[in-house]
């Protein structure tokens, strides 16, 4: 008998000390991050998670326990940095803790229980690229050109409109 009301009190104590935004979520979860470039990725700044344009890992679920920004390094031009926030809400399980019987909460709170990450999965628009100086030296050859070729039509502009102005001129002499 004693036996049961010691395993009846334990189990009891189990149930009210655990949270149900802890225990009915799991603590991970996998985050798909798509990038049009390819990147290197840091959790929170430090932790080296993948490269690639495609980077697949499992961050934390629970509020307050770190994986809470990407950083983005491009691999190209490792200055080129860019952060992905991940997004979370608010757990309803912990909400179903202070209805029920309320001393759970100090248990989701602490645990990171009461956040969940609300999307896993994240794309990125590319990243500016830095040019090297071949692509720099084409990109100003053929500005030159357009300029040459500016110039060249306002030449001709200004020549045609002296052409018509010395025609209204025999014009005008010849009434």
């Amino acid at each position: 008998m004693r036996k049961k009301i010691f395993t009846m009190a334990v189990v009891s104590l189990v149930l009210l000390l655990t949270g149900c935004g802890t225990m009915m979520e799991p603590a991970r979860k996998t985050v798909t991050l798509q990038s049009a470039t390819p990147v290197e990725a840091y959790s929170d700044g430090n932790n080296y998670i993948g490269e690639g344009n495609l980077i697949v890992f499992d961050a934390s679920n629970r509020s307050r326990h770190g994986d809470e920004y990407i950083l983005l390094r491009e691999i190209d031009n490792p200055e080129n940095v860019r952060k992905v926030y991940l997004e979370r809400e608010y757990n309803p399980w912990a909400t179903w803790n202070l209805l029920w019987y309320g001393a759970t909460y100090i248990i989701d709170y602490p645990t990171g229980g009461t956040g969940r990450l609300s999307k896993t999965n994240y794309s990125v628009p590319g990243f500016s690229r830095k040019k090297s100086s071949a692509e720099k030296d084409t990109e100003i050859e053929k500005l030159k050109s357009e300029i040459e070729k500016m110039k060249m039509k306002e030449s001709i502009k200004q020549e045609l409109e002296m052409e018509r102005t010395k025609e209204r001129v025999l014009k005008l002499e010849a009434s």
